[in-house]
């Protein structure tokens, strides 16, 4: 139903949506969200979403919209996280957890699109501003480094190293928006945290600087080991799922070596991306089969870092993907089912009525 997300289990499905069955033939989960494909109505648009390691009793969304917001779901509880104490207009966008369970990092978008009169793309989205929030679940306080606040540079997507000892994030210098998009490059940057004190370390190590090698950075996840990083890389912008040129890569972090994955890629967009808990999945979204809607892929990764051949998320039956008029986004991994509806966005004349819990 437009409007509604449907927490789903692939692989090993449970039938929480009337197109999913059982099909127990792996052990993988994953919970992603489901969407119109196409133009979509940022006021009843849904949110992104971190699933604590992997396991949905403990996780967090983001709702866009007047009277959406963070909300955090807890031992059983669902409340709003009083991000909004920042600044005006501050929220959590882009989430994750820190492996020590304390802290969440995000990134605070605000976030706009544009419609194109030329070329092949429909429109851009794009961010006008964007800072990076520390929230800490035990004192309940929001957190905040000057660096990551300011209008001189813009963050987004961060990612924790497999120890927590270090925050990933993508950063880029700010463009007049949306006239300029195809010169904003965002770089991907490195800068160590202290678990301790909830602080980040003076210096910030740029990995990919995009500003004189070219390209966009977008979504940087570690795997599990530590080994290495995968990221999605466009020719601009930041939002790579309408950029065709948009393909995975990988760094090998011991050396900084970039290394062979176009097994992964196709001529079409390849976007989000996730590792599983033993690091030798990989579930990513690609619009490779037609062009135009998203669908979900699963690539197995060997010991030496081979990665092998990706194949169409399995469904009961083979017109499955073909037929359905809604693109998968955001997937994750998870280890257990996800037995609560989310959230749902109310029609225009109950929008009113209806609101994210109160803050904490």
């Amino acid at each position: 139903t437009s409007g509604v997300i449907v927490p789903v289990l692939s692989e090993r499905v449970t039938k929480t949506h009337p197109n999913h069955t059982n099909t127990a033939e792996m052990s993988m989960l994953c919970f992603f969200f489901q969407a119109e494909d196409g133009i979509r109505d940022f006021c009843l648009s849904r949110g992104l979403g971190d699933v604590y390691k992997r396991q949905p009793q403990q996780m967090i969304f983001h709702v866009r919209g007047e009277g959406g917001g963070t909300a955090l779901w807890k031992d059983g509880e669902l409340s709003k996280l009083p991000l909004e104490t920042t600044g005006p207009k501050k929220s959590g966008t882009y989430p994750m957890w820190h492996p020590n369970g304390r802290y969440i990092v995000f990134s605070s978008n605000l976030t706009r699109q544009s419609f194109l009169s030329e070329g092949e793309k429909a429109l851009e989205v794009y961010d006008l501003q964007s800072d990076l929030i520390l929230y800490d679940i035990q004192t309940k306080k929001v957190l905040t480094d000057k660096r990551f606040m300011d209008e001189a540079h813009w963050e987004t997507f961060p990612a924790w190293s497999a120890d927590g000892k270090s925050l990933y994030y993508c950063g880029a210098l700010p463009k007049n928006m949306p006239i300029d998009y195809q010169n904003l490059h965002y770089s991907l940057c490195k800068v160590d945290f202290d678990e301790a004190t909830g602080t980040f370390g003076e210096r910030i190590d740029t990995i990919y600087n995009a500003e004189r090698d070219g390209g966009s950075v977008s979504f940087p996840r570690l795997s599990p080991d530590g080994h290495y990083l995968l990221y999605t890389k466009a020719a601009c912008a930041t939002f790579p799922i309408w950029h065709k040129e948009a393909d995975l890569k990988m760094l090998r972090l011991s050396d900084g070596e970039e290394l062979d994955v176009e097994i992964l890629n196709s001529a079409e967009t390849e976007s989000y991306h996730s590792w599983s808990s033993n690091g030798r999945w990989i579930l990513f979204s690609s619009r490779r089969l037609d062009g135009r809607y998203t669908r979900l892929f699963i690539a197995w990764m060997d010991e030496k870092g081979n990665i092998h051949k990706p194949f169409l998320l399995p469904q009961s039956t083979v017109e499955h993907n073909v037929l359905r008029t809604k693109s998968y986004n955001i997937p994750e991994f998870i280890k257990g089912e996800v037995t609560c509806l989310l959230y749902t966005s109310p029609s225009p004349r109950d929008r009113q009525k209806s609101r994210m819990p109160s803050s904490a």
